[in-house]
């Protein structure tokens, strides 16, 4: 190998092992770990525990009084009517706005 070739390869090595560092720093801060031992490998370990994260916040079902609901839809429609009780029906504005009135923005 020529040495124009060495550098290269050690130019290309050391890019390779920054590039394998950050994607597990990344994999780390998304899992929000604490623990990372200096040199190790765990990228996977890290992306398991990530994911794992996003099933247990998914909410699969809800007991009520009038049973259980299951189903995204049907929690997306029983939540939404839930929070239109809660806050009410929808009130109509009755201001407008006049945009010839303009003589306060630069």
């Amino acid at each position: 190998m020529s040495p124009q070739e060495e550098d290269l390869r050690h130019h290309l090595k050391g890019q390779l092992t920054k590039l394998l560092r950050e994607e597990e720093i990344y994999w780390l801060q998304r899992s929000k770990a604490t623990k990372l031992l200096q040199g190790d490998d765990n990228t996977k370990y890290f992306l398991l525990v990530a994911n794992g994260r996003h099933k247990k916040m998914k909410i699969a079902q809800l007991e009520q009084e009038e049973g259980i609901i299951v189903g995204d839809a049907n929690l997306e429609n029983f939540i939404t009517e839930y929070y239109k009780g809660l806050f009410g029906p929808h009130i109509q504005n009755s201001f407008s706005m006049d945009e010839t009135l303009r003589y306060d923005i630069p």
